[in-house]
């Protein structure tokens, strides 16, 4: 079987953006070019779709791109994410939609940067995107159609929850030799000069902690500057600055 390497921004990794993008306009926008879409219906849908690729995508890895079966479990950050969004959207409770909200960031990488060093098959790379987009799709949709609110509480959580999932994943790597949440080796080559170890995962740890503050007050920064209108007009136009700022941020850092 001929072993593929990946590169940034080489020809399969502009196709799958490009498809990507194309995807995520359509599912996001769709309830809008057909007014008789019944959106709770529309993203309960969305949410069994997810948690669906989730499972298939498991699968490939195993079967198709020869990872072993301990590599397969969601403990990374967008594979826990993407379940996140499927039980928000299935269940429309806020608790997951501010979980979602903060974790986010990590699929807008992962689309950028994809974490894939090798493939077996073009497939993968575009079930990796499709994976990873489905994140943003699944936000998008809470704040367009859903009503989607950030609070403090949920900044409270969803910092705990990503401080659960590095202590599972530090265990778990022990035991199975794996790399979930980027604490056995580094999340990228070029941030190897953090030397030593041990402190490339204390900054890794507050990395993550940081971003999450910073997207809270991000949140409420926009929400006063655009959303805070009367009707909530422009509310589309709004939802796109967020993510452009959201780009913005994660190429500054």
């Amino acid at each position: 079987m001929q072993h593929y390497t990946f590169h940034y921004f080489d020809a399969i990794h502009f196709k799958s953006l490009i498809f990507t993008l194309f995807l995520s306009f359509i599912l996001i926008f769709l309830p809008k070019m057909f007014k008789s879409i019944n959106i709770i219906k529309y993203s309960s849908f969305l949410g069994y779709c997810a948690l669906f690729i989730k499972l298939v995508e498991s699968f490939y890895r195993y079967f198709f791109e020869n990872f072993r079966l301990p590599d397969t479990l969601p403990l990374h950050f967008c594979n826990f994410t993407l379940i996140i969004a499927g039980f928000y959207l299935i269940t429309k409770k806020e608790i997951y939609f501010n979980i979602l909200y903060f974790f986010t960031f990590g699929a807008v990488a992962s689309i950028i940067l994809p974490g894939i060093n090798y493939y077996n098959y073009n497939f993968f790379v575009y079930l990796f995107m499709i994976n990873h987009a489905f994140e943003i799709i699944a936000t998008a949709v809470g704040f367009i159609y859903l009503n989607g609110k950030i609070s403090k509480n949920g900044m409270r959580i969803s910092i705990a929850t990503v401080l659960l999932l590095f202590i599972i994943s530090y265990f778990y790597n022990n035991i199975f030799h794996t790399n979930f949440m980027f604490l056995n080796d580094y999340v990228a080559p070029f941030f190897s000069f953090i030397k030593p170890f041990y402190l490339y995962r204390i900054i890794l740890i507050l990395s993550f902690i940081i971003i999450i503050y910073v997207l809270f007050y991000i949140y409420f920064f926009i929400n006063k500057l655009f959303f805070e209108k009367p009707k909530g007009e422009n509310k589309i136009w709004n939802i796109l600055i967020y993510f452009l700022f959201l780009f913005l941020f994660l190429l500054w850092t």
